[in-house]
């Protein structure tokens, strides 16, 4: 009976005995075939650890941003622009200039808003790259709505802790236009960042009625805040560093 057996000698055999130098072809193309196959094995093993090692650090890197659906975000403000400039008596040149946008904003409830910001096409790309930036830092702004759901009083907007941009109205104390007259100015939660009047002034009353500045308040601005940076670095100047007043919540940019 025929006993399969396999030796040391038998596997020289097949890996390639020399006669006169040479390899038998048969066996010569059998130690070409694994020698291409142990090639294959270590590309493909090679390749395998790099693909791996480009997965993990695309892995590390990729930054998963939370996608919140829209049913769950609070509408703050959802104006047309007719709605948003009704009543002004802003003259035609200027309402040519200006742009209602939406912003999203995590409030002091801790959830997502959207509201809206009736600004000067100028600074368009300015605030919405700052909204970005406060949205991800979870600063917290109470709402956003055009001054028009006020009745055009800045007053009352303020009162109600309200962020916006313009309105055709002058300097309180002078016969100037604000800057917010032509919606390059914007309010930053007045309520929490309020007009507080330097000496030899600071016995007028702080502007809004009733508002206390306490940096230990989420939504208050500071020096050393990011959001402020931010305007900063974007060439806005900021209403703290007026003469008479320090007009924390107030950053405008005089031309773009």
């Amino acid at each position: 009976m025929y006993n399969p057996t396999f030796s040391l000698s038998s596997l020289g055999y097949l890996l390639g005995e020399r006669v006169g130098g040479r390899l038998y072809p048969l066996r010569k193309r059998i130690v070409n075939i694994l020698l291409l196959f142990i090639i294959i094995t270590s590309s493909c093993d090679s390749s395998v650890k790099k693909t791996t090692t480009a997965n993990n650090l695309l892995q590390q890197d990729t930054i998963i941003i939370e996608e919140i659906p829209l049913s769950e975000i609070i509408i703050d403000s959802r104006m047309t622009f007719q709605e948003a400039i009704a009543g002004t008596s802003a003259p035609q040149d200027i309402i040519d200039q200006l742009v209602l946008i939406d912003v999203e904003y995590y409030s002091t409830d801790d959830k997502l808003h959207r509201g809206q910001l009736l600004i000067n096409r100028s600074i368009e790309n300015d605030i919405v790259a700052i909204f970005d930036s406060i949205k991800m830092w979870h600063f917290p702004i109470v709402q956003a709505i055009p001054i028009v759901a006020f009745d055009w009083d800045d007053n009352r907007s303020m009162a109600a802790n309200n962020t916006s941009s313009f309105c055709y109205r002058k300097v309180t104390g002078n016969n100037n236009y604000s800057r917010h007259a032509i919606g390059k100015a914007i309010d930053i939660n007045p309520f929490f960042n309020p007009v507080i009047w330097k000496s030899p002034y600071e016995h007028r009353p702080i502007q809004p009625p009733n508002a206390q500045y306490n940096k230990e308040i989420p939504g208050t601005l500071y020096l050393e805040h990011p959001v402020v940076q931010e305007f900063i670095k974007r060439k806005f100047t900021w209403g703290y560093h007026f003469t008479r007043y320090y007009d924390i919540h107030h950053f405008h940019k005089i031309s773009s």
